[in-house]
C-alpha cells in the first residue's frame, strides 16, 4: 500500500466530476444572462455546491456567481429586487449546507475546514498503513513504531480516525 497512489486515484476520480459541474455551472450562467429566475439561482447554487464538495478549490465559483448576478442586474435594472433576491438565494443555498458540512466535519475529525483530504486528515485515514520497516525517513518511523500499534488497536481498526491523536501525539 502506498498513500501517494491513493491520493492520485482520488484526484483522477474527482477531476471528471468537477469538470462536469464546472460546465453545468457555466452553461447555467449563459442560459441565465437574459432571464431573471429563482430556479436558475437554485440550479447555480447546487452546481457550485456539488463542485465545492468535490473540489474545495471551486470556492472561486462563489465570486464568479456574484459577478454573474451583477452582470444580470446591468441587463435587467428594472428587476433589481429579483436579481438581489436571486443572489441571496444563491448565497443561502451555498453557505447553509457548507456550514453544516463543516460543523459535522469538525465534530467527526476535529478541524473546522472544508477539506483536509490532501493534508493531515488524509494521513490520519491511511497513515496506519505506513510501512514502518522501510528505509525512507527511518528516524521518523522509529518514533512512530512506539504508538502506531496502540492507535491501530484503539482507533483505526474501529473506523474512528483521530488525526489530532495520530499527528500530534
Amino acid at each position: 500500500f502506498v498513500q501517494k497512489n491513493l491520493a492520485f486515484e482520488f484526484f483522477i476520480l474527482s477531476e471528471h466530476a468537477a469538470r462536469c459541474f464546472y460546465l453545468i455551472f457555466v452553461s447555467l450562467m449563459l442560459l441565465g444572462l437574459r432571464t431573471v429566475s429563482t430556479w436558475l439561482a437554485v440550479a447555480l447554487a447546487f452546481a457550485a455546491l456539488f463542485n465545492i464538495l468535490i473540489k474545495p478549490s471551486a470556492l472561486s465559483l462563489i465570486p464568479v456567481a456574484l459577478i454573474f448576478f451583477f452582470i444580470t442586474w446591468l441587463f435587467n435594472r428594472a428587476r433589481t429586487g429579483k436579481v438581489v433576491t436571486n443572489a441571496l438565494v444563491f448565497l443561502i443555498l451555498i453557505f447553509a449546507p457548507l456550514m453544516g458540512y463543516m460543523q459535522t466535519f469538525d465534530k467527526r475529525i476535529g478541524g473546522f475546514t472544508l477539506s483536509y483530504f490532501g493534508g493531515y486528515n488524509f494521513f490520519a485515514h491511511v497513515g496506519h498503513f505506513t510501512n514502518l520497516d522501510s528505509q525512507p525517513h527511518a528516524e521518523i518511523k522509529k518514533e512512530l513504531k512506539a504508538f502506531f500499534p496502540l492507535y491501530v488497536e484503539k482507533y483505526a481498526s474501529r473506523g474512528r480516525y483521530r488525526p489530532n491523536w495520530l499527528i500530534h501525539n
